[in-house]
Parts: structure tokens; sequence; C-alpha cells
């Protein structure tokens, strides 16, 4: 029994010593693994670094106008932004336009959707911190380079970079989707060595961005303003009221005083036009009649009022307007107390101009009209009245 577990021992150390010598082993070829793998680590990390790019944010291209492109119209305007997302030095941006895909590394950029499309060769307005970028080099109809010849330095990530493309010719389609294509180089070389094929043709791009864009139908809105020229005249409180009647003389409406002229104002008239030449009041009437018998017109300039018993007259002026550009023309622009009234105008056909809005379209502004009337001790006696009649022409 006793050798029989001595025996059993024996075997159990075998064992074990076999168990040692295997994991000593597998440790020394771990641990030489990882020594090898950290001593080739480094160089990995430079290679991959040396071809890392980043995904620019806040990317964007706003269009001046989205309307598709009709012969002789006037060149458009891309306004190009987005946030850098490395710290490295820029020498070029490269922006390529395609009607099928945004997608970076695609090897197809086709241009059949977007007939017309031009990017032109004209940069401005360019943020600060790509201000020595001034060299523009299309490298197709819908690639365009912008580069400097000393790259830019001290970007932090989330830097905003934009500037416009001037001389776009938007493609003739409508309501046609369409793409861009950013990519960021460190050198001008790397950036004017741009292909489709091989985007890193002449150098590694640094950062890069997809953008979607879309031309837009233009609509027609049509709105039509006619010719317009509103007058009213009336005698009462406002146009509404209206009103014909001027009763000119004392509380019986008689020229009872032969030493005072009585006056009237509540005759105005109100006129609007829109009329590019403005508009002009005209007015036709005669003096007062009774019969045969007349009370004198005050004549062809303004004319004091008399108080002289002997002298009878009869006339008006524009006391007032609202507001310009509405005037009075003479010479019935006369001061207070004094009228006039010339009948060898406005007994003419079309009457005599009393006012005018001096050539240009006015919205509704009022003229107040003062008539007034001097009876002479000699005056027969009678009712005396006459038409007033005024005439508002526009030109349009």
């Amino acid at each position: 029994m006793l050798v029989h577990i001595k025996n059993k021992n024996k075997i159990k150390e075998n064992a074990m010593n076999r168990v040692l010598r295997f994991s000593r082993r597998t440790l020394n070829i771990a641990t030489a693994t990882l020594l090898a793998s950290a001593a080739v680590a480094p160089a990995l990390l430079v290679g991959d670094r040396a071809q890392a790019a980043g995904l620019v944010d806040n990317r964007s291209i706003q269009m001046s106008t989205s309307k598709p492109h009709v012969a002789g119209d006037p060149a458009v305007t891309y306004r190009v932004s987005f946030d850098v997302a490395s710290t490295d030095n820029l020498g070029g941006i490269v922006v390529e336009f395609c009607d099928n895909s945004p997608i970076i590394g695609d090897a197809t950029c086709t241009t059949a959707n977007i007939p017309d499309f031009n990017v032109g060769t004209s940069v401005s307005g360019q943020s600060a911190n790509i201000s020595t970028f001034t060299t523009v080099n299309a490298l197709t109809s819908h690639t365009l380079a912008l580069t400097a010849a000393s790259p830019a330095a001290g970007f932090s990530i989330g830097d905003t970079i934009n500037f416009d493309i001037d001389g776009v010719t938007n493609t003739s389609n409508a309501n046609q989707t369409f793409y861009a294509r950013i990519y960021t180089y460190g050198s001008q070389a790397a950036a004017n060595g741009y292909t489709l094929a091989d985007p890193n043709a002449g150098g590694a791009y640094i950062d890069y961005g997809g953008i979607a864009m879309s031309t837009g139908a233009e609509i027609t809105i049509t709105a039509k303003v006619q010719e317009q020229l509103s007058f009213c005249v009336y005698t009462q409180a406002n146009c509404g009221a209206g009103g014909t009647d001027v009763t000119l003389g004392d509380s019986e409406g008689v020229l009872s005083d032969y030493t005072q002229t009585y006056a009237d104002d509540s005759t105005k008239f109100d006129i609007s036009t829109n009329a590019q030449y403005g508009a002009v009041v005209n007015l036709k009437m005669d003096t007062l009649q009774s019969g045969a018998n007349t009370i004198p017109a005050q004549g062809a300039t303004c004319t004091a009022d008399s108080a002289s018993t002997s002298v009878a007259h009869f006339g008006l002026r524009i006391s007032a307007v609202s507001a310009a550009p509405l005037q009075a023309v003479a010479p019935y622009d006369c001061a207070a107390s004094n009228h006039t009234l010339d009948t060898a105008n406005t007994l003419s056909t079309y009457g005599q101009t009393i006012a005018n809005t001096t050539g240009t379209p006015l919205d509704t502004t009022t003229g107040t009209v003062e008539f007034a009337a001097k009876a002479a001790l000699t005056t027969p006696a009678g009712v005396y009245t006459t038409l007033a009649n005024f005439i508002a022409t526009s030109t349009f």
C-alpha cells in the first residue's frame, strides 16, 4: 500500500511539472508578442494619422438664388461654410459638384442631370483664417480648387471657414437635387492635384464633407394695379356727407353790409391718385349772375378785398391744403382777405388750374376752397348764382 501511494505521488508531481513548463512557454510567447507589438505600434499610428480624415461639421452651401438657369441670367453666388475637424495646416480646398452623390470616395461624379452648371473661377469673401487663399483653379466645369501658396496655420477643431464662389451658373433643370463634396488639403499642390479617380493624387486630403443642394422652380406672382383717381367735392363735414350748396352773406344769406366781403370756406375736395405724374384740379365757372346783372369777377390776380361801398366783387382762393404734395396754383394761392377769379380762363374749354399735386402721386389729400363776395350800394337787387365745376385730371 505504501509503495502504491508513493507511485501515485510521483505521477502527480510529473504532471504538475509539465503544466508549469507549458505555462512558462506560453508566458514567454505572449511577452515577446506584446513587446513586438509595442515596437510596431508607433509606426502604425503615424501611418494612420498621415491618412486620417475628419468629417467637417456645420457644413452648408447657401445659394444666392435657386432659380434654374436661363440664358441671359446673371451669375449666382454660392456661400461655402464649414467647421474644420482637425488642427492641420491648410493649403487648399476643393469643392466638387455632382448630380448623383455627395459621398466622399465615390468613384463617380456625374453631371448629366445638371446641364449648364458651371462652377466659375472667382472667389471672394474669404474668412480671416483663409484670407491668403486667393488662387482659384477650375479643375473641371464642376470642380474648383481654392488655394494659397503658403499653408495657413493655427486652426483649432471647430474653427469656421467660409468663402463665396462667384460667377456660378446654376443648372437649367428646375427642382433638381445635386450635391457638393468638400476636401481640405495641406498644400496648394495637393489640392490642385485632385482627381475624381484619386482625391489623394496630389497629396492626402485632411478633412472632408458632403452637402445636398437643389434648384427650385421660380414662381411667377401677378397682381394688377389699375390706374386710380379718386376725387370728391363736397360742402358738408366730409365726402360721405356730401353737400353742394354755398350761401354767401349774413345769417339770411344777404350781402347786406356794403363795406364787408362775405366769405365761406365750406367747399372742399379730396383727391388721391397713383398717376406717375400726379394730377391737376381745374375750375370751370363764371361770376355771380342774376338775370342780366352780374357781380364783377375779382380779376386775374390776387386782389385785396375792398371795403368801399362803391365796389362789388366775387372771387375765391385755395385757403388750405391738408398735406403736400397738393398745392394751390397761382393766382389762386392768395393770402387771407385776397381773392381772384380769372373768368377769361375759367370759362375756357377745360377751365383753369387752381391746384396740382406737384407732378407726383398722392394719397387722399384735402383742398379747401374759399368763395367770397361783396355787393356795392349800386348792385341791383336779385338772387345771384353761379355753378362751380371742379375737374380733376391725372397723368399716368
